[in-house]
């Protein structure tokens, strides 16, 4: 389970990150404590996590580490798995342990957007921001003063309430906790499950810990919270999508401005206008070539003005075929130029648009 708390310096994110810490240990900001430090080197800031089980890996102000590449941190910790090490003789240092549990981290800007905005961090990261987790800073003051003194008993007591309850009643209740939280997901799409799952396993724990210490928690509020994020989240997966859908859209109504060829390399038609791109069909697949500018300004003029953030996404999904590392193609004729890749197209409509 990876969390993300963003928001500004006033939002009480830190003071939320501390009383997740309380539960199994100190959160003095000292060596040796709960919350770990985010300086230092990428192998010095991996070390600290190293063959932790159980309890949480918490990071302050991780986007102030001009050091760590966020996006490989969110992959590599949701693995479990750490970069590998290199002795002086060349060889792999395999010697240093994994690591299972919650990772929650803090920043002021969300996390997503400190990254290259690789698609797969949606579903491995719940991005919770612009929440205000305390209402005033005397209350977070007194949060603070509460748990410097009283931490670490309470996740012991649960762990062992949790423990004494069999697999089987915990799997049925995990079930019908993602059956509601998917249930509550509006406009659901190809991450909903994935995502669901996790925020299934918030809704458990809050259950557990009323259950266990009998507390009212609203669990339906606080899941609102995140589901709240998660939607906004949603029209930003989507939009990459109807950005790339809309480019088919603007082929077909302007066809007159594209080449259009055939497996063989026959034109069925060439553009009387400037031509705008290269589109060539073949066996039910449509290849729309669009140079850069052109897309950019076809995108921009109908409200779609990310689109270098949608090229990336559109790469991840397999939407364009790309050089290398690029999220584009280039060839003498059109220069540098996204390469679209549309599937189940009739020829037939192409003629009759």
């Amino acid at each position: 389970m990876r969390i993300a708390l963003a928001g500004n310096p006033n939002s009480g994110k830190t003071t939320m990150l501390k009383l997740m810490a309380s539960v199994w240990g100190d959160t003095d900001d000292i060596k040796g404590t709960m919350i770990l430090r985010n300086k230092g080197s990428e192998v010095g800031f991996d070390a600290q996590y190293s063959g932790l089980y159980g309890v949480p890996i918490l990071f302050d102000d991780l986007d102030t580490n001009s050091k760590i590449n966020i996006g490989d941190f969110v992959y590599d910790i949701s693995k479990g798995t750490q970069r590998v090490v290199a002795k002086n003789n060349g060889d792999c240092n395999f010697s240093r342990m994994g690591f299972s549990g919650l990772c929650a981290i803090t920043s002021e800007n969300p996390i997503l957007s400190k990254t290259d905005q690789r698609i797969g961090l949606y579903a491995r990261v719940i991005d919770l921001h612009d929440v205000n987790w305390t209402d005033s800073a005397s209350i977070s003051n007194e949060i603070k003063n509460c748990i410097c003194t009283t931490y670490g008993r309470k996740g012991k007591q649960f762990a062992e309430f949790v423990s004494n309850i069999s697999d089987e009643k915990l799997s049925e209740h995990f079930d019908r906790c993602y059956q509601i939280v998917l249930g509550n997901i509006e406009n659901k799409d190809d991450y909903s499950e994935r995502i669901a799952k996790k925020y299934a396993v918030i809704w458990q724990t809050i259950e557990l810990l009323n259950n266990c210490f009998n507390l009212q928690f609203n669990t339906s509020d606080i899941m609102q919270i995140a589901l709240n994020c998660e939607k906004e989240q949603q029209l930003e997966r989507n939009k990459s999508k109807m950005a790339y859908d809309f480019i088919l859209t603007y082929f077909f109504a302007n066809k007159n401005k594209f080449d259009i060829k055939i497996k063989n390399g026959e034109f069925i038609s060439k553009s009387t206008l400037p031509r705008e791109g290269i589109a060539m069909f073949k066996d039910g697949v449509l290849d729309l070539c669009v140079p850069i500018s052109t897309a950019r300004q076809i995108l921009n003029n109908n409200s779609y003005p990310q689109i270098d953030t949608y090229k990336k996404q559109w790469k991840e999904k397999g939407l364009t075929k790309c050089e290398n590392s690029r999220t584009e193609m280039s060839n003498p004729e059109l220069g540098r130029h996204f390469h679209f890749v549309y599937k189940d197209i009739n020829l037939e409509a192409i003629n009759n648009v």
